[in-house]
């Protein structure tokens, strides 16, 4: 079954885009039942089809260890805030290494429960941070690409040595917020790449969830 373990960095399915769900039919209701128990079992906070080999668009999360574990089908989101913050996210797929993204501190997602009745939610700061964090699995998207320069250089490292960036984090909360909104200046975004970013492969560019593993 593809869903028997969860896909880790470097594998190439990682990076493919999932496929929308037109029949919410009894094979999306076992899917999103696997994805619960793979969930709970590794003690995250969200988990797309994706990282367990299906190119199904749905994703398993929860917004604390305390709630019970939903499945969001079809998600996209309608609207992003200006705002936004710095999170410090983790993922299934990275083991323990925790990656800093930019990301909007509000979001408004939407999308369909497994049984096709549509859903709406309004999301801030840990939890908005997870729902982008999934949609992107969905898109074949990774932290790493959403990374700043070094910060993406110093997750490969430690990806690469196969430890954690950083040991002493918790699984929970899954983010760290700090407010980097209004006139921040982005940095530039054009820096060459390392040997670290060349060694990646598979024609991906690296340009451009725990702490409660995503």
């Amino acid at each position: 079954m593809p869903d028997d373990h969860i896909l880790q960095w470097g594998n190439p399915a990682l990076y493919e885009q999932a496929r929308p769900i037109q029949v919410f039919d009894d094979l999306v209701h076992a899917q999103a039942a696997r994805l619960c128990r793979k969930l709970e079992a590794a003690d995250g906070a969200g988990l797309a089809a994706t990282q367990v080999g299906s190119l199904r668009r749905m994703f398993a999360f929860r917004f604390s260890p305390e709630h019970e574990t939903d499945v969001l089908v079809n998600p996209r989101i309608v609207w992003r805030s200006h705002e936004q913050e710095l999170f410090h996210e983790g993922c299934l797929s990275f083991l323990s290494v925790v990656v800093v993204v930019r990301r909007p501190v509000a979001v408004r997602v939407v999308g369909y429960s497994i049984d096709g009745d549509e859903r709406e939610l309004e999301c801030e700061a840990f939890e908005a941070s997870l729902m982008q964090h999934e949609i992107d699995h969905l898109d074949g998207v990774l932290t790493l690409h959403r990374a700043e320069p070094e910060e993406r250089y110093r997750a490969i490292t430690a990806l690469l040595a196969g430890r954690s960036a950083d040991s002493s984090q918790a699984a929970w909360p899954i983010t760290t917020p700090r407010s980097v909104g209004g006139g921040t200046a982005e940095r530039d975004q054009r820096a060459s790449r390392s040997p670290l970013d060349r060694r990646l492969g598979g024609g991906v560019s690296l340009v451009g969830p725990v702490t409660g593993r995503i």
